[in-house]
């Protein structure tokens, strides 16, 4: 298993992390919660909810989205609140498991499942992505969102992809550049690209995109139906942004 953070810095885990992932797969959700109260430590309780988030996700695969359900929820809100009672723990550390930094709501999110290529080689069929909310939508970020209306050629509920293109911004393409208002896009995000994923031409039909809209692309440029198909992509469909991919 591999880790990688935000900036697609993969890292191996050392062995004594990936003999306690292992140890925390053979664990009940109570288990692990258990664990986390002994371990409070920042990496530990990260550890945990990456593995929680897999299984759930493992089990669910609503094609792109596996979630938290809500008997895992309902359980770390009762370990929660027998700790606070019987004084598990009292020593707020942030990041840690604790009633005053970490509320229940934070024990929930979202594992996505990615079931095709459109963002290989930054994300491999089989990949899961840990997906956080996010307030600002900036350029570069890797975002999964609801399938549009418009995009007519998948049946799949949500989709990933990354933001190109800025609300009040022209797009458009010359060869296989980019370009934002007339200027060359310089993408240090994409990496080189070959077989079915390149392309010759990006094919970006001029588009000045609206107010609360962006313009998305998958990084398999030559096999992704993205902004250059069905359009923009308006805010309100953006669940959040991709803070975690978990390769198996």
């Amino acid at each position: 298993m591999v880790f990688v953070g935000p900036g697609n810095t993969i890292k191996a885990p050392t062995a004594k992390v990936a003999e306690h992932v292992e140890n925390l797969k053979k664990m009940s959700y109570l288990e692990m919660l258990d664990d986390a109260v002994r371990d409070p430590s920042d990496s530990n309780v990260a550890i945990i909810r990456i593995v929680a988030d897999m299984r759930l996700a493992t089990t669910t695969r609503r094609t792109l989205i596996g979630t938290w359900t809500a008997v895992a929820v309902a359980v770390a809100a009762v370990v929660i609140s027998v700790g606070s009672v019987t004084g598990w723990w009292s020593t707020p550390k942030s990041g840690a498991l604790t009633t005053t930094t970490i509320p229940a709501p934070t024990l929930t999110g979202q594992v996505f499942y990615v079931p095709s290529g459109s963002m290989v080689p930054t994300l491999g069929v089989g990949d899961y992505v840990v997906v956080g909310k996010t307030r600002m939508i900036h350029r570069g970020q890797i975002i999964v969102f609801k399938r549009p209306p418009a995009d007519i050629g998948t049946t799949d509920v949500d989709l990933v992809k990354r933001v190109i293109g800025l609300p009040g911004e022209t797009i458009s393409s010359r060869g296989n550049t980019v370009l934002i208002n007339g200027q060359a896009l310089a993408e240090p995000w994409l990496p080189p690209l070959t077989g079915i994923c390149a392309e010759s031409a990006e094919n970006i039909p001029t588009t000045k995109i609206p107010t609360g809209h962006y313009f998305v692309m998958g990084d398999c440029r030559g096999d992704s139906a993205d902004s250059r198909v069905w359009g923009t992509l308006a805010g309100s469909f953006i669940i959040g942004e991709v803070v975690q991919v978990i390769k198996p």
